[in-house]
């Protein structure tokens, strides 16, 4: 799938997810995984030659396809509301006390007639993707609908908010304090929803367009380890002068009708606008974002209910949205929603006026990768080493992940970047 005109693997690049959030300089060797959505446009063009996107001999039935379905659905999967241990800060007496707002799984699903391919997205308001949430999920999913829906073409992607239960996975590094330990209620919960979400997308699967806008939002990021980040090689330092990756890109979805289904934006920030001394379970900035999106839409369309707008993550890494620094005086539990509110409006604006502005349709048909990685056995160059070929460890929590962020949540005062 590529733009009009363009002949270049856009939604590669726009779909190109990490599929969960982790910690750990190693990690599960089933659990650390990569997927992405690729174009499928024949073989690769020799150096030289003009590109035509098709096989002379063999033409490709999708080389300039437009014609998909689509369909999108959204469902609740909010965790228990009292009590349960808040994942991301790893702190103690973070425990559920009443509720924010309430967390959504909303479902994605296209498929190319021209070559019979789908795939399906899915972005959840959930701290991160677990191996137990993927291969569970698709489990249930191939019960139902056999080979639609595998490992292959399941894309799920974690807001990655700090603001909502824990305990989803049975890796017991992440079910440390405050969370205490596999919660079975929570798994279930983001498992019925995101189910529930995945069959409203596939049962309202129409014909229908997309378009993908890309842009930059620099204001709404700012790097929390910034002397880590000016350790890195030059190009990367001298592509990203501001120490920030200012993308986001938005994806349209429209019926052939021309009725507006929903929309997909991507753009890399943590969802740490609340922080650690937060009791109110919650999405985050993302959450905030996206609830706006589809409100501005009913609007416009007269209080017509039914458009989702998924604001998803993707490389967060440093990506802090507090952007006027950080004192544990302002992150009282209170004022924090002032941050919230502002990162919100930044993210919600800029999707607002990229989904306005149009983007270009796509064409071409789908196909998707997938694979494990295991990386306490990956390999590193010398060059990042002592001078010696090393491999990264299994996985382990050390001081530097309990030190926190000078930005985010300063744990160990003396510890930075």
């Amino acid at each position: 799938m590529r733009m009009a005109k363009k002949g270049t693997r856009w939604l590669g690049a726009l779909l190109g997810v990490v599929l969960g959030l982790s910690w750990g300089c190693g990690g599960d060797s089933k659990s650390n995984t990569t997927q992405e959505v690729v174009a499928d446009n024949g073989p690769e063009t020799p150096d030289g030659q003009e590109e035509t996107g098709q096989d002379v001999e063999n033409p490709d039935p999708c080389h300039a396809s437009s014609e998909y379905l689509v369909g999108m659905g959204v469902s609740d999967i909010t965790g228990p509301a009292a009590d349960a241990g808040l994942m991301g800060y790893a702190q103690g007496s973070q425990h559920a006390a009443g509720l924010f707002m309430r967390q959504w799984a909303k479902a994605l699903v296209v498929v190319s007639p021209c070559n019979g391919k789908r795939v399906l997205i899915v972005v959840l308001d959930t701290q991160a993707i677990f191996q137990d949430i993927h291969t569970e999920l698709v489990t249930a999913l191939k019960t139902k609908y056999g080979d639609l829906y595998t490992l292959d073409n399941v894309i799920l992607n974690a807001t990655h908010t700090h603001s909502v239960p824990g305990g989803a996975g049975r890796h017991s590094l992440f079910n440390f304090s405050p969370i205490g330990g596999f919660y079975k209620e929570v798994l279930d919960g983001i498992l019925y929803g995101t189910l529930e979400a995945i069959d409203q997308a596939h049962e309202s699967l129409v014909p229908g367009g997309l378009e993908l806008a890309v842009g930059e939002l620099t204001n709404a990021s700012v790097n929390r380890s910034p002397d880590s980040f000016a350790a890195n090689p030059e190009w990367i330092t001298s592509a990203l002068p501001d120490k920030i990756d200012p993308t986001n890109t938005v994806l349209k979805v429209v019926s052939a009708e021309g009725k507006e289904i929903g929309m997909l934006d991507l753009f890399a920030v943590h969802t740490t606008s609340v922080a650690a001394r937060n009791l109110l379970v919650g999405p985050d900035n993302k959450g905030l974002a996206a609830h706006w999106f589809q409100e501005e839409i009913a609007r416009r369309n007269g209080g017509e209910e039914g458009f989702v707008a998924a604001f998803g993550n993707t490389n967060a890494a440093d990506m802090s949205p507090n952007v006027d620094g950080f004192s544990f005086e302002h992150k009282d539990g209170v004022k924090d929603y002032e941050d919230l509110w502002k990162s919100a409006q930044k993210q919600y604006q800029s999707a607002l006026d990229l989904y306005d502005q149009g983007g270009e349709p796509l064409v071409g048909g789908i196909d998707y990768r997938f694979r494990y990685v295991k990386f306490d056995e990956f390999e590193i160059d010398p060059a990042y080493t002592d001078g010696k070929p090393r491999k990264n460890c299994p996985p382990m929590s050390g001081l530097a992940m309990m030190a926190g962020g000078k930005i985010d949540w300063p744990v160990i005062e003396d510890m930075r970047n």
